[in-house]
């Protein structure tokens, strides 16, 4: 009845003050239809003289807004089979997540694992193994396997490249390129060393002669990030930066490094006075140059739009600028910008999530309280323009960066790692639950049964 009645009276407003090309002005301008109702509303009741602008009107018309908008909600799809979902016959599956547009799928009965492409095609057989230090994905058009205790390079055609005897360690791969530890045969010296898709070896002035090779495994590289890729020292302890040609342009002196977003990146500097010679974060430029001084006892999250969220001693969390000043009010919780977004949090708010601009202004107000249910160091995963949230009741959602639900996924269902298009989903359809990949239009693109026989 709420409903209905928030509809006629909106309508009678429009009409009767003759707003509507006032409402289309207003949410253009300001891309929020929240904001433009509420406006339309408040314009409204100022033009007509009949109606006077006392605080019964007011709550009358904040109350026409607030129902209205719930009304004419976004509305979330749900996951669905269509005519061209196709059945992939496999027993005991487990599937992961896309990564550079293939899944790793294993057999539990044997733990042999394959990959499939995102239209549901097996492209490489389930007969390869590896270690608990591997993720096994695809990066750059490679991957790292096992099979009879030596190391294999995967390529996406089904090309498959054994390493000599003497690689004794290796990490996944990342933009194409992978770490390995190769044995030196001097007793357990080793060296650390850069190897590409082909499993040659790359970059000479990061490789290094480390001790205790035989214990040793490496981290797997990190990713260029505009035009920088932190590596570690290992035998100092150190992170630095070099350039796509393995260039050292920042050298290893900071205990921790972030990757460069925005044009700075996050470092944690040495203090020999603190636990661990942990010290506090700051900001540095491609060049080295410290931008931001480093006065965060807490990880800071990464510059977006001119912005990052840092921790006060308090827990609480505030906005920065790259001058390192205070520009937002406080938050229980606030994530790092993306498309030009944030989500924020307050204890005093508990059962939604606030979607900010970047003039920490709330464009929407979600239907539940949101948490990263992936995350890339910290904060809420994006892949193109989507990331997984879980529900402070239950469930989870595929969101857009301004908070829109776009697919729903209720108690005990899951939707994650949306990559190359498509994300891991477990739900229901019907009374049937399916585990396979959906689109963005919550459409299955493919789903995993077991063979009848």
């Amino acid at each position: 009845m709420k409903c209905k009645t928030a509809i006629v009276l909106l309508a009678l407003l429009c009409a009767t003050s003759g707003l509507s090309d006032l409402y289309a002005q207003k949410k253009s301008k300001f891309g929020s239809f929240i904001k433009a109702v509420t406006e339309v509303a408040t314009e409204g009741t100022k033009s007509k003289e009949t109606v006077k602008t006392d605080a019964k009107t007011t709550e009358s018309a904040v109350a026409v807004t607030n129902v209205v908008a719930e009304v004419v909600a976004w509305k979330p799809g749900r996951p669905v089979l269509s005519p061209s979902t196709k059945t992939v016959f496999v027993n005991s599956v487990k599937a992961d997540c896309f990564s550079d547009g293939m899944v790793r799928v294993t057999n539990t009965d044997n733990f042999k694992f394959g990959y499939f492409d995102t239209k549901g095609n097996k492209v490489i057989d389930l007969v390869w193994g590896g270690s608990t230090n591997l993720t096994n994905q695809f990066n750059g058009g490679a991957a790292t396997v096992m099979k009879d205790m030596k190391y294999h390079i995967l390529h996406k055609d089904g090309s498959v490249i054994q390493m000599p005897a003497n690689i004794t360690r290796m990490t996944d791969f990342c933009d194409g390129i992978a770490l390995g530890v190769k044995n030196m045969g001097v007793r357990v010296k080793g060296k650390l060393v850069y190897l590409d898709a082909q499993g040659k070896e790359i970059f000479p002035t990061l490789s290094q002669t480390i001790e205790n090779a035989f214990f040793s495994f490496p981290q797997s590289p990190r990713k260029v990030s505009e035009g920088l890729r932190a590596f570690m020292d290992v035998n100092k302890n150190r992170w630095g930066y070099a350039d796509k040609t393995g260039r050292i342009v920042i050298p290893a002196t900071y205990m921790n490094a972030d990757d460069f977003s925005d044009g700075l990146a996050a470092v944690q500097l040495y203090d020999a006075n603190a636990s661990g010679n942990l010290g506090k974060w700051g900001f540095i430029d491609k060049a080295g140059k410290v931008v931001v001084e480093a006065k965060f006892s807490e990880h800071p999250l990464w510059f977006a739009n001119g912005l990052a969220p840092v921790q006060k001693q308090s827990g609480k969390f505030v906005y920065i600028n790259k001058k390192g000043q205070v520009v937002s009010g406080e938050y229980d919780s606030a994530n790092s910008f993306y498309a030009g977004y944030a989500f924020v949090n307050q204890v005093s708010r508990p059962k939604y999530t606030s979607v900010i601009d970047t003039t920490f202004t709330e464009v929407r107000r979600t239907s539940e309280m949101y948490i990263p249910y992936e995350q890339a160091e910290m904060g809420y995963h994006f892949q193109d323009n989507v990331a997984s949230v879980r529900l402070g009741g239950d469930g989870c959602w595929l969101v857009s960066p301004d908070g829109k639900e776009l697919i729903k996924g209720n108690y005990n269902e899951a939707m994650f790692g949306y990559n190359s298009g498509l994300a891991h989903c477990q739900a229901f359809v019907g009374n049937q639950r399916y585990d396979g990949f959906i689109n963005i239009k919550g459409e299955y693109i493919f789903i995993f049964k077991d063979e009848e026989f």
